[in-house]
């Protein structure tokens, strides 16, 4: 039921999940990540295959240990995402490293991955899978 300055709509049904992955994009529908150097991915600026790139995200569910509602992160230590989480770059199946909240900021989730030598050169999309949740497909780029 939403209510609007008191005047309340009929009730509908909604699913609550305990997962619903979402890649931050920018642009086009481009995915938020970081490649290996510090840089932004983006057209131009692909990700060399076998190097890292941090992907951030949001909707991962319960972390470990458990983060106050609009706190920022810890350091030390790390809150970990405890589902299995599996990632692809243009179909190809990348080695996931790191799943976690990003230390210092409020509710982003940072997965490190290892581009994967199989992934097309260019655009490909990019599919996160957490806990059995799949991911939206922002494009990534891979050199």
């Amino acid at each position: 039921v939403v209510d609007n300055n008191g005047s309340l709509s009929g009730p509908l049904p909604v699913q609550v999940v305990p997962i619903a992955p979402g890649i931050f994009t920018y642009g086009n529908n481009r995915a938020v990540v970081v490649n290996a150097d510090n840089s932004v991915n983006a057209a131009g600026n692909g990700a060399l295959r076998g190097s890292v790139m941090s992907v951030y995200m949001t909707g991962q569910g319960t972390v470990t240990p458990a983060v106050a509602t609009g706190a920022a992160a810890p350091s030390d230590p790390l809150a970990l995402a405890p589902f299995a989480t599996k990632a692809w770059i243009g179909g190809a199946p990348a080695q996931v490293l790191f799943v976690g909240l990003t230390p210092g900021l409020v509710g982003v989730l940072q997965i490190n991955l290892v581009v994967p030598y199989a992934a097309p050169s260019g655009d490909s999309p990019l599919v996160i899978n957490i806990g059995g949740w799949t991911s939206n497909t922002p494009t990534v780029s891979v050199q």
